[in-house]
């Protein structure tokens, strides 16, 4: 604490005030040799240096020393709610000790923790259970011992439906069934926390691993919706974050781009089973074209032109095309089609698909004059080159 000159003026002021009134009377002269006084005073402090009074340290009680608190008080309380109110209170210590033992790979490191949940449950009498259920299953997944982890979890969802907890008890269940292979299991309780929407942090998460689940039990058409739902909140984002220069996938985190890319490789995988670009088309149509479309027909393209499927990746293309004739993207589809033939050494396709270009895309078309110039400049060079291409041919 820093004391000022006029706060040591005010503190020696009150000091000195029983002798300065002694040296003041209440004739003419008392008035001004009061006022000679304060000034001396006040020269005296105005000259003294400034004053540092150390700050108050306050401790802060260790982890350690809070445990040893509260094993030395629980079982000692009359009052039996408060009682078990500490013993909670020491059983999540003992698991936040648990934590770290585990991490440095300590053998049994929740055993203090769940030998004491245990003992509270059987006097718990509702109020803050789940909580316990909760820990248990916690405590026991941790080290693999997930049927145990089912167990606690069952109670907790069959015994207390609106708890706080039930959206990651179905969550975590809904985990531990999917790595077992119980992927109709998995998807019910996947299922449960993505109809709760976007007020659980699990949703994204959720829906991407009930499209797994879908896919693994054969519902490819499902899991694509599920997929298709990622692909969306993903880029949606994306798309939203104003402080983001960049849009679309080019604007995500790495970890969300690898959920992204990981969403978009299962569902090329999916439509491979079913119709390709047709099933595709299908579904963008009942999501009304969504902007993102473009990336999916981009990426089952490619899909088939690695595993050297040229008709599949053209027929994808195509069908983009078709079904999208004004997007500002299909001229590069066009081109990308193109490409595709001449890298599959079809030459006799090449050129009526440049011919097409031309018609679709050229100064006299709809498509020139629905865009802006903006659009435009992003295959006008493209443009110009298959148009003396093409005069070339026409003329020889």
């Amino acid at each position: 604490m820093r004391l000022t000159h006029r706060s040591l003026i005010g503190w020696l002021t009150v000091a000195l005030l029983p002798s300065l009134l002694q040296g003041c009377g209440f004739g003419p002269f008392g008035d001004r040799a009061g006022r000679q006084g304060d000034a001396q005073i006040a020269d005296i402090v105005a000259n003294l240096p400034e004053l540092r009074m150390p700050a108050e340290v306050v401790s802060k009680p260790s982890r350690a020393e809070v445990l040893a608190a509260y094993e030395r008080v629980y079982g000692l309380i009359d009052d039996r709610i408060e009682n078990h109110a500490v013993g909670k209170r020491l059983a999540d210590l003992k698991m936040s000790v648990g934590e770290d033992l585990d991490i440095s790979g300590a053998e049994n490191p929740y055993q203090d923790a769940v030998a004491l949940y245990e003992s509270l449950l059987e006097t718990a009498e509702g109020e803050g259970k789940d909580q316990i259920l909760y820990q248990l299953a916690r405590a026991h997944d941790l080290v693999g011992e997930t049927d145990t982890a089912v167990l606690y979890l069952n109670r907790l969802i069959a015994d207390y439906p609106d708890s706080s907890f039930i959206v990651e008890a179905r969550f975590r269940r809904a985990e531990i069934a999917f790595s077992a292979g119980q992927y109709r299991a998995a998807e019910a309780d996947y299922g449960y926390v993505v109809r709760l929407g976007s007020s659980t942090p699990y949703l994204q998460n959720a829906t991407y691993m009930q499209g797994w689940a879908q896919f693994k039990l054969g519902d490819l058409d499902q899991g694509l919706r599920s997929f298709f739902r990622v692909v969306d909140s993903v880029l949606a984002a994306a798309d939203s974050n104003p402080d983001s220069k960049m849009k679309g996938a080019d604007a995500l985190p790495l970890a969300e781009r690898e959920i992204l890319d990981d969403s978009l490789r299962v569902v090329t995988l999916a439509l491979a089973y079913l119709d390709g670009s047709e099933t595709l088309a299908q579904h963008m149509r009942s999501l009304a074209r969504p902007d993102w479309q473009y990336q999916v027909y981009e990426a089952l393209a490619d899909d088939y032109l690695d595993k050297e499927r040229y008709l599949d990746s053209v027929a994808t293309w195509h069908t983009f095309i078709a079904e999208n004739s004004l997007d500002p993207r299909a001229p590069r589809a066009h081109i990308g089609m193109i490409d595709t033939l001449i890298k599959a050494d079809f030459p006799s396709e090449v050129k009526p698909r440049k011919e097409e270009f031309v018609a679709r895309y050229g100064i006299y078309s709809e498509f020139w004059a629905f865009h802006e110039e903006s659009v435009r400049d992003g295959y006008v060079d493209t443009l110009h080159e298959y148009l003396t291409e093409l005069a070339t041919l026409a003329h020889g």
